[in-house]
């Protein structure tokens, strides 16, 4: 049973809920939300049960863990808040859970009245790619991961107080600043930044004398990433000498298919050599993407027009 949707689209009152889930019940909450048919000014009374089927093996852990996983889910709670008419609303949202071992799938209810929530977008809402939310393996970079999707178009997320942080997160456990951020935060940072499409800093914005209280993030997208890389790179080749640089070039035009006027061209011009260099680590980093012929495309960026003929064909 493949995805029914490339990316998973929920309500940001959802992204922001308080949820009790560990990680493989996450999983299965990633699946029932790419499942249900969300929308803009939908009328609540039209919403009926609904039923969700989850493969087994797209959960990819053992069984038993997955037994328990269903066995919990049932009684998991989510907290729903709305700060502006101080309301907030306690919801078990998933009242069965069958586990169908000789099917190989899992079954999850879900009633009408719960629905609503999951489903109306017009207030805000997330989205993000499933397959990269269900290779997340901490509970903490799932939720993580949610929530910063929420606002990477703003590019941060300033001034969020400590404790309603730990509230969302399910995470109060761990009282101690330094235990949060080691196991929580850091954790977070780390899984995103080897797995996901965004990355993140974040740092201390107010305290209370030592104590902090406040914290802001800053967010990456892999682009906004990849183009600093390039920046950096260059920063880089800026501090060599010539003969470093064209060192450095004759080892990268070792992988393009120039021919030898169009090799001498790029290292006696000294505008084509920084230029050629530049574009190479863009390509390297992801800046430019879909290049299928990186020679006749450079060609092109370097001017050779009509000599990309000159381009040696393997």
């Amino acid at each position: 049973m493949g995805l029914s949707k490339i990316e998973n689209q929920q309500p940001n009152i959802i992204t922001m809920s308080r949820q009790e889930f560990s990680m493989i019940e996450k999983r299965i909450v990633l699946y029932v939300i790419n499942q249900i048919k969300t929308g803009f000014n939908i009328n609540p009374e039209l919403f009926q049960n609904q039923t969700f089927t989850i493969p087994i093996a797209n959960l990819k852990s053992n069984y038993n863990e997955i037994k328990k996983s269903c066995k919990k889910l049932n009684s998991r709670q989510i907290t729903l808040v709305n700060e502006e008419l101080d309301e907030v609303s306690y919801i078990t949202p998933f009242p069965r859970v069958d586990y169908l071992g000789k099917s190989g799938v899992i079954k999850v209810w879900m009633f009408a009245d719960v629905v609503p929530h999951f489903v109306e977008l017009s207030k805000g809402y997330t989205k993000y790619p499933l397959e990269i939310a269900l290779q997340l393996d901490s509970i903490y970079s799932q939720r993580m991961y949610e929530i910063l999707c929420s606002k990477k178009d703003l590019g941060a997320w300033l001034n969020v107080d400590l404790e309603k942080l730990k509230h969302i997160l399910n995470a109060e456990k761990y009282e101690r600043y330094s235990h949060f951020k080691q196991r929580v935060l850091d954790i977070a940072q780390k899984e995103l930044d080897e797995k996901a499409n965004i990355k993140f800093t974040y740092e201390p914005s107010r305290k209370e004398g030592k104590k902090v209280t406040h914290l802001d993030f800053h967010i990456l997208t892999e682009q906004e990433q990849a183009v600093m890389n390039v920046e950096s790179e260059m920063d880089s080749v800026a501090l060599l000498n010539i003969g470093q640089i064209m060192a450095q070039a004759s080892q990268i035009l070792s992988t393009y298919n120039f021919s030898a006027n169009q090799y001498k061209e790029i290292m006696t011009d000294n505008r084509l050599l920084t230029l050629f260099i530049e574009e190479d680590s863009k390509i390297v980093h992801g800046v430019r993407k879909n290049i299928k012929n990186k020679s006749a495309y450079m060609a092109t960026v370097l001017g050779f027009g009509n000599k990309k003929k000159d381009i040696k064909k393997k």
